[in-house]
């Protein structure tokens, strides 16, 4: 559970009127209602930590006072000193077990100590024998324990209570652990609403962090939902032309500009709490300046079905159908069915551990490679041209109609605070992911791997930075068909021989800042180098480009 110090000082100040310094007569000499009296009014001037040692003075000369004991646990509550605080209480209950505050107070030392069993009996106790003043912080520490016991509903409605007694005293606390009192009751309304009033009574604070952090999570994530973006972009290389490889006549060129689009929707057709499922869709295409034939339209439509399994897992299972046409031509047909493991660490993180299936039907024709004859094996039909050797058929060693699995763990890490000043909310973010395809052609069989790297982090000026870079190995079962230019005329070609290999590194920076609360400016950095021993895919290419995204 986390240490509400802050919340208790803040809240026990209210209560504690202070110490003032009595100069030149003895604690002995003085009555020790009229000690406890003087040293609670006057301390506003002093401070309680300076009103301590006069307080161990005096109960030192007045040990069977009740009330000293109680005013010395309180101030080392409010010093954080719960071990203390613990002893003095205690010792104040058994002089006046039914005195105002005395059981609350140890209720709460006894809180922080972790001593829960002992803290939810003091506090049981203490119903009825604190004064009015106090209600905000007996409904919150309340809440607090039952929150410790698992009564969720319980803990809700006391964290609830304490709030609106007196939200000065207990808010945003209040409200944070009453959010996590509806998670775990699978209330995702209440839960969001109560995280959004922490969101704003401390927006720049630890609370307000938190608060975001759990509201961005996938357990509280918009299941009823429309978004879309816009923007343009520059692509240095369209048509993924690799290194020294010529650009083909019916080109163009090899870089242009583009209009983006996408459109988002999910809706939820069922929440049962433990079960939730519904539908998702999305549209996105682009359209290039010069380089029409590369334009993309690109809709896929599937469903989600969750499981809760407990207040910190959930296990997701998603299918989506997908088709591309390229320059309105159909292109490809897509399917993937992925279960994602969800798991929230606390402290320690966030993980999600994925399997996932991948299904694709590739509709484009494979162009014919003119190949020399059994009866002229040396020699090409066609002199002016080049060829392939006897028997290579490119349609059907280029076949990328497959299926593939994806097995991948990521884990994110949030940083309570940055060494950078003005930079906040920086989180940490890694992965794995491991790929294998089958393909009905031998060029597109493989098996790899990926290791990711990434943060985001909140910069000055409401901006926010997220950055990743990853490496990929991807080795090739077989050696690819396409051969290494230049190729000579009238000569069949010799096909490579050594198994293909990629090594893929990519690196993605976007730059973004809300114009309002449903509008978001971005900018975005994209680059991949795809290191291949197989000229035809050894490529880079950047892409840079400017987005507006609506929250429709």
């Amino acid at each position: 559970m986390f240490n509400s110090r802050t919340s208790t000082a803040l809240c026990l100040g209210a209560w504690i009127a202070g110490f003032i310094l009595i100069q030149g007569a003895a604690w002995g000499q003085a009555h020790p209602g009229q000690v406890e009296y003087k040293l609670r009014q006057a301390a506003a001037n002093e401070g309680c930590q300076a009103a301590l040692p006069q307080i161990q003075r005096a109960r030192a000369e007045h040990p069977d006072s009740a009330d000293l004991a109680r005013l010395q646990g309180e101030c080392q509550i409010q010093r954080f000193d719960y071990v203390g605080a613990e002893k003095a209480l205690a010792a104040s209950v058994r002089l006046a077990p039914e005195a105002e505050n005395t059981q609350l107070y140890l209720a709460i030392a006894l809180y922080h100590l972790e001593d829960y069993d002992a803290a939810w009996k003091a506090l049981q106790a203490s119903e009825g024998h604190y004064r009015p003043s106090a209600e905000a912080q007996f409904q919150f520490y309340k809440g607090l324990l039952l929150l410790q016991q698992g009564e969720q509903a319980d803990a809700a409605a006391s964290l609830q209570n304490a709030a609106e007694a007196s939200p000065g005293e207990v808010e945003p606390v209040a409200s944070y652990y009453a959010g996590l009192s509806f998670m775990g009751l699978r209330d995702r309304k209440n839960a969001k609403l109560a995280l959004e009033r922490v969101a704003a009574l401390d927006p720049d604070g630890e609370w307000g962090r938190q608060a975001r952090s759990v509201l961005d999570s996938v357990a509280l994530e918009d299941r009823n939902w429309l978004g879309a973006q816009v923007g343009f972009e520059y692509d240095s290389n369209v048509v993924l032309l690799g290194d020294g490889i010529p650009l083909a006549g019916d080109i163009s060129g090899e870089s242009d500009g583009r209009a983006t689009w996408s459109l988002e929707g999910g809706f939820e057709v069922f929440d049962t709490g433990n079960w939730s499922g519904g539908l998702i869709g999305n549209y996105a295409g682009s359209a290039y300046f010069d380089l029409n034939q590369f334009d993309v339209q690109y809709p896929t439509v599937g469903l989600w079905l969750d499981r809760w399994i407990n207040d910190q897992s959930l296990l997701r299972l998603r299918y989506s159908f997908g088709h591309a046409w390229v320059d309105y031509e159909s292109f490809v047909s897509t399917q993937v069915a992925a279960l994602t493991g969800h798991h929230d660490w606390k402290k320690a993180g966030r993980s999600a551990l994925s399997v996932s299936w991948e299904w694709n039907d590739y509709d484009y024709d494979i162009p014919p490679v003119p190949t020399a004859t059994a009866a002229n094996p040396g020699i090409c039909p066609d002199p002016s041209r080049p060829c392939g050797p006897v028997g290579f058929d490119a349609a059907e060693v280029r076949n990328r109609d497959g299926n593939g699995i994806r097995i991948g763990l990521r884990h994110e890490y949030r940083f309570k605070e940055t060494l950078l000043r003005g930079f906040r909310d920086l989180r940490f973010r890694g992965g794995f992911l491991y790929r294998q395809y089958w393909a009905d052609g031998t060029d597109w069989d493989y098996s790899g791997y990926q290791l990711s790297l990434g943060f985001d982090v909140e910069l000055p000026w409401r901006l926010e930075l997220d950055a990743e870079g990853s490496w990929e190995y991807t080795p090739f079962d077989s050696p690819s068909s396409y051969p290494t230019p230049p190729l000579p005329n009238g000569i069949p070609y010799v096909l490579p021989t050594e198994d293909r290999l990629d090594q893929v590194s990519r690196f993605t920076a976007i730059l973004s800042r809300p114009l309002t609360r449903n509008v978001d400016l971005s900018a975005r950095y994209f680059y991949i180098r795809n290191n291949s021993n197989v000229a035809v895919f050894d490529y880079r290419r950047h892409i840079v480009g400017a987005y507006l995204s609506l929250d429709l």
